[in-house]
């Protein structure tokens, strides 16, 4: 039996191993099944008869395809047709379907195994496959999925996935699933890609941490990414086949659907039957989906590390951008979205969202530059009742919504603590905002919270819309406004808006819980304020929430919400009882009853039948009133009193007879607890004792008024808040009053007398009637005893002990409780005003006053409702208490790590944004200001670099000149000499008043400097001008053409001056003139010159408007000469500084020196035709002398011998007024560079400073 056992056990391995041959296989399936028919009673008792069974009814299906394949290689067998090999070959691809069914029941045990021993045999396996490259892939895949069933069985379980997690991490699990990304089986790959997401389910910090270490400490990551951006970019081209895909199936279905198609054969039925039942699948090698939630979970949690890494591989030798590769796959998904792929386009925006929250300031910029606007504005324009179709599956619709939030999470994400306004404004560039407006309008019925992700979006860029566009969208939307909660937090020194939706159970949070917490909160600092209000708000959270928990019940929600209805009611009965008692209760006639007895009050039956019917009213009122109070208030009572007393969680105390009993003595220390108890009581006994006492207990329920009035709570409160001093000095005058009974019983007793009969005949007596009496008369004691007589032996003892009770007792004693309850109720009140005034004044949050928002933002109750409402941030802590701590974003995980740890350093504290937007814009201003006069100072120190090459070329220019006269002074003969000293005493008095006129022009320059512009004269005198000029100045850039156009306006200006000056002609000179035009020539022989034959003739007749403009100048330069003669002359006569040093000391402008020598061929040409034509034998050297008009050939007799001093005088007037243009020159480019800086920005401030 051992034998046959063990040949059993032998057969079923030998079977079972799939490296032998088919043939080899079947012997010992032959083998088997001879064994399991024979009658061999052995058989099952050592061996499990489901491995008999599995290894029968696989060696059945080898029988069955060996068969089929002895047949098909038969080509002369008649017996199997090619239809029936079809047919055949189709049976097993079915009948194999099962196999794979039954392995994926068997993997959660095999699972079960790797959990008992993970030290040992699971660690084993994984280095195995880590080290082993030539694994069977069904024992690396069925290995991968038994991991992932041990890891998915505790999703639900935070803390046991998270240690399954961290165990299996520590075991190799995440480095083996990273080196077999980039097996060459699809299978593993996939499944790979599924363990990992089990792996890093939840954002485990750990398992990420663990692979950003590998992926630095190894190079081989570079092949994982390189693999996962090949699948990416495989999924993109199958977007397209898998949409043929499902189109060629669709039509091969309608195909097999249409009722008119039937089968012409058996076979044809049977293949039609087997194509129906199978459900054939996409081949799908890319695994987009799986891909992008593997990249989502480890970037989970906001790993900036991670998230980084994937932008970039610095370590390795080529970096892969997968953040990129992500938006591609959208660019290429979004025109093809159906019901097929929405859920990979879902998953792609949330893998995007994960890539940058948190923020990754990279990863935000890397994004908008895609085309991921736009991919996300066509999504958002998308309207799935249009693509809504036989089809299309009905939850298409709502598909397509979550798709749309996915989308505006995205884009919410890339604006996440920016700094810069580039990603806002290119948003802003791209997005339609009006269809996003129209679609926010049309999510009120359908989806809400789709509309407002569209409000926060739309609020979130309307802070960086200068235009206001936003503003006027969002001016009627009340709903989303309300609904919308706002927060401002500081995050790295930074201030951030936190936009979210208020959750709805927030709404349970009563006014007088509000008004409470307002009230107490500590206000001693605003450091203080904020601890203590989010102190309080753990007890307010726990309010909303039991509200919420017990408002699920429609009989006692609807009860909860007329909370308020029912208590106004139950005290308008007992108003209405006790006027029917104070108007209808009297008491009988006196001769019905005896004299000895009080008769009971009567009322008529039919009021007394009113008062019992509203008597019981009030009970049910009361008691609703009651139940609600304990229901509502009386578990936050216990929470807040255990709290304070135990550290451990309510919810984990232990309830035994100990915790009702300390619970029970906890309630009734509430005091509205007992007055809601005493309430309900006194509503009962007026009832059911009204047939003995009345209905007078109702008039206890007229206290309600004190609950009701803050007034009246002062009130009550400035008596039990010092109660202790006023309990202690009331004992106090108690024992005082006691002492006084002992004197007053031993000395005089026979004093106390009232209606002839003595009251203090014993000491308890004396007690009673002393305190009495004593306490209630308003002169003490001494009103109720007989008067004291003048005859007494003891008058001035009883006169001082009247008088020092009445002082002490009364004065003192009674004035001290007074006193007390006074001076409570007054710093009650001025504590109260402090409160008021803080609340009204200052905000709470960040403590700036009213007046600095008034002045400086859009004023401060805007302010306290919209950007910094305290009830706001206890709203965020709720709506953070219920969120998924994995679908946080950055900010929200920011403060809710912040609030874990009890660090509230987020609150905006003495600062907020729109006090800073103001501060930012004046910033700017400045900037711009700085950057104007930094551009100013740089056009600055161009000119000076351009003066200083003017001059020096001047000054070159000058000693040139100097050179040639003193050169053509010695070759002049003694006549010439003569005529040319004449004419140099006419251009000394030419030269007075070319400087007069420099001063003029100075003058008016300086004007222009101040003024900011030219004069309209000197613009006119410019255009009247050389026409060549005006050309050549057109042509020229705006810095040049100011400065020749006040170099050419001081030119016309002596022009006109040499115009204007009268002219004089001797009778030798109008001879010469007649017979020959000749012209004097200082320089030369006096010989002829012959006019040009098309020179015009030069009229020298002055008009009228000439006339008067010469008489004008002749007055101007006499007035200037008078004052200014000596001084004149002596300067005239003394050396002259050089033109390079005058432009130095000045530090002004200058022309340009290709400005200057453009100019200079043009002056000669003008000069040439406002002057006879001269010889040509005269040298070009002497066309660059100063210009003599016919004037200056009057014959002047000089002697010989001053002709040297004579040729001094004309080079020293050639350099006076050369030198004199120079500066003229210059400070008219000054006064330009000072009206260019004005021009360009700098502000009328800038352009004065530097051109002074």
């Amino acid at each position: 039996m051992t034998i046959c056992n063990h040949i059993m056990d032998a057969a079923c391995v030998m079977f079972n191993c799939e490296e032998f041959s088919a043939e080899q296989r079947l012997i010992a399936g032959k083998l088997v099944s001879f064994m399991d028919s024979a009658p061999f009673p052995f058989i099952g008792v050592e061996v499990k008869r489901e491995m008999v069974s599995g290894v029968l009814e696989k060696f059945r299906m080898l029988h069955e395809e060996q068969e089929l394949k002895k047949a098909t290689e038969d080509e002369g067998s008649k017996s199997v047709s090619a239809e029936e090999r079809i047919l055949g070959g189709l049976k097993i691809y079915c009948r194999s379907i099962p196999k794979h069914v039954e392995m994926n029941h068997e993997e959660p045990q095999l699972a079960s195994v790797f959990g008992r021993d993970f030290n040992g045999f699971l660690r084993k396996l994984i280095c195995l496959m880590r080290n082993q490259k030539d694994l069977p892939v069904p024992l690396v895949l069925h290995s991968l999925r038994a991991i992932r069933h041990k890891l998915e069985d505790h999703q639900e379980n935070d803390t046991m996935r998270q240690a399954l997690q961290n165990r299996l991490n520590d075991l190799g699990l995440s480095q083996l699933l990273i080196h077999l990304v980039t097996h060459k089986s699809h299978d593993i790959v996939r499944e790979v890609l599924l363990c990992g997401i089990a792996l890093l389910h939840g954002g485990n910090l750990h398992v990420q941490e663990t692979i950003y270490s590998f992926f630095l400490s190894s190079n081989g990551d570079e092949s994982f990414f390189c693999e996962i951006r090949s699948r990416i970019r495989v999924s993109i081209a199958e977007i397209r086949e898998f949409q043929q895909f499902l189109d060629r199936r669709a039509e091969k279905k309608t195909a097999l659907a249409d009722e008119g198609a039937t089968p012409d054969s058996e076979f044809d039925q049977n293949v039609l039957e087997l194509l129906i039942d199978e459900e054939d699948e996409f081949p799908e090698t890319g695994f987009i989906k799986e891909v992008l939630r593997f990249l989502q979970l480890l970037c989970e949690g906001h790993n900036l590390n991670l998230q980084n890494y994937l932008r970039s591989q610095t370590n390795n030798i080529k970096s892969y951008d997968l953040i990129s590769e992500t938006a591609t796959f959208l660019e290429a998904l979004y025109h093809e979205i159906n019901h097929s792929n929405v859920e990979v386009a879902i998953q792609c925006f949330e893998s995007l969202t994960e890539y940058c929250q948190g923020p990754c300031p990279a990863n935000q910029f890397a994004l908008i530059r895609t085309k991921l606007c736009d991919s996300a504005m066509h999504i958002l324009s998308l309207d799935p009742t249009c693509m809504v179709d036989g089809a299309v599956p009905e939850s298409f619709p709502e598909d397509v919504s979550s798709l749309k939030e996915s989308t505006l999470v995205t884009l919410l994400s890339l604006l996440e603590g920016i700094r810069t306004p580039s990603i806002p404004r290119q948003m802003m560039a791209t997005l339609d905002f009006r269809l996003m407006r129209e679609n926010m309008n049309a999510a009120k019925k359908d989806n809400k919270d789709l509309g407002f992700l569209y409000f926060f979006l739309l609020s979130t860029l309307k802070d960086y819309d200068k235009d206001g566009k936003l503003s006027d969208l969002l001016t009627d939307c009340e709903e989303y406004d309300e609904g919308t909660g706002r927060v401002e937090i500081v995050r790295n020194n930074e201030l951030e808006r936190v936009y979210f939706r208020i959750p709805d159970l927030c709404g349970n949070l009563t006014k007088s819980s509000k008004d409470e917490l307002q009230v107490n909160v500590k206000r001693d600092n605003q450091q203080d304020k904020i601890v203590d209000f989010f102190e309080r708000s753990d007890f307010l959270v726990q309010e909303m929430e039991h509200r919420d928990a017990l408002s699920k019940g429609r009989k006692f929600s609807w009860i909860s919400k007329r909370e308020g209805l029912f208590r106004d009611t139950s005290f308008s009965l007992s108003i209405i009882i006790n006027f029917l008692i104070i108007a209808f209760y009297t008491v009988p006639v006196p001769s019905e009853f005896e004299d000895d007895d009080l008769a009971y009050p009567v009322v008529p039956l039919g009021v007394w039948f009113l008062i019992m019917l509203l008597g019981c009213f009030q009970i049910g009122l009361s008691f609703l009133t009651f139940f609600i109070f304990s229901q509502f208030h009386g578990t936050l009572i216990l929470r807040r009193a255990w709290r304070q007393h135990t550290d451990q969680p309510y919810e984990a105390l232990d309830q035994d007879v100990q915790f009702y009993a300390k619970s029970a003595a906890f309630m009734l220390k509430n005091s509205m607890l007992l007055y809601q108890i005493m309430y309900l009581v006194f509503a009962v006994s007026g009832v059911a004792l009204s047939g003995w006492t009345g209905p007078f207990f109702f008039a206890f329920h007229l206290l309600d008024v004190i609950p009701r009035s803050e007034l009246l709570k002062y009130v009550i409160k400035s008596v039990t808040l010092n109660g202790r001093s006023i309990v202690l000095t009331v004992i106090l005058a108690m024992v005082v009053v006691y002492f006084y009974a002992i004197f007053g019983f031993l000395f005089f007793r026979d004093k106390f007398v009232m209606e002839d009969d003595y009251i203090c005949d014993s000491m308890f007596q004396c007690l009673m009637t002393v305190t009495n009496y004593g306490m209630r008369s308003g002169g003490g004691i001494g009103d109720i005893m007989l008067p004291p007589r003048w005859d007494e032996s003891d008058r001035f003892m009883r006169i001082t002990y009247d008088s020092t009770f009445f002082f002490i007792v009364i004065v003192l004693l009674l004035n001290i409780i007074f006193g007390i309850i006074i001076d409570t109720f007054g710093e009650l009140r001025a504590q109260n005003k402090a409160i008021q005034d803080d609340m009204e004044n200052k905000c709470f949050i960040c403590g700036i006053d009213r007046y600095t928002f008034d002045r400086q933002a859009a004023g401060f109750e805007r302010h306290i409702k919209k950007d910094h409402n305290m009830w706001h941030y206890l709203y965020f802590i709720m709506y953070l208490k219920i969120k998924q701590s994995t679908e946080y974003t950055g900010p929200e995980q920011y403060v809710s790590d912040m609030i874990r740890v009890k660090d509230l350093s987020f609150i905006p504290t003495m600062t907020a944004m729109c006090l800073n937007a103001r501060e930012e814009e004046e910033e700017e201003k400045s900037k711009l200001l700085v950057e104007n006069v930094d551009k100013l100072d740089k056009a600055t120190q161009r000119g000076f670099a351009q003066v200083s090459t003017s001059v020096t070329l001047l000054h070159q220019l000058l000693e040139g000149r100097v050179a040639e006269v003193k050169e053509h002074a010695n070759e002049t003969s003694s006549k010439s000499t003569h005529q040319m000293f004449g004419r140099m005493e006419q251009l000394d008095n030419r030269v007075n008043q070319l400087d007069t006129k420099i001063d003029q022009l100075v003058q008016r320059l300086g004007e222009m400097q101040r003024t900011g512009g030219f004069s309209a004269s000197g613009r006119d005198a410019a255009c009247e001008n050389d026409e060549e000029d005006d050309e050549y100045e057109s042509s020229e850039g705006e810095d040049v053409r100011d400065t020749t156009f006040v170099s050419t306006t001081l030119t016309t200006e002596t022009k006109i001056l040499d115009d204007d000056e009268e002219i004089s002609y001797s009778e030798d000179d109008e001879e010469d003139d007649e017979e020959g035009d000749v012209l004097d020539d200082p320089f030369g022989d006096n010989e002829p010159i012959p006019t040009a034959p098309d020179t015009p003739k030069i009229v020298l007749g002055p008009t009228p408007e000439e006339v008067a403009r010469k008489e004008r100048a002749k007055r101007e330069a006499e007035e200037r000469r008078q004052q200014r003669e000596a001084e004149e002359v002596g300067m005239l006569f003394q050396p002259r500084a050089p033109p390079v040093k005058e432009a130095a000391e000045r530090g002004v402008h200058a022309r340009s020196p290709g400005r200057s020598e453009a100019r200079s061929p043009r002056k000669e040409s003008s000069k040439k035709r406002r002057s006879p034509s001269r010889s040509p034998s005269v040298p070009r050297a002497r066309d660059k002398s100063p210009r003599l008009k016919k004037g200056f050939a009057k014959e002047v007799e000089f002697p010989g011998d001053e002709a040297s001093d004579s040729e001094e005088e004309v080079v020293r007037d050639a350099a006076i007024t050369c030198t004199a243009t120079a500066a003229v020159t210059t400070a008219t480019t000054t006064a330009a560079a000072g009206a260019a800086a004005a021009a360009v920005g700098g502000g009328a401030k800038a352009a004065a400073t530097v051109a002074g």
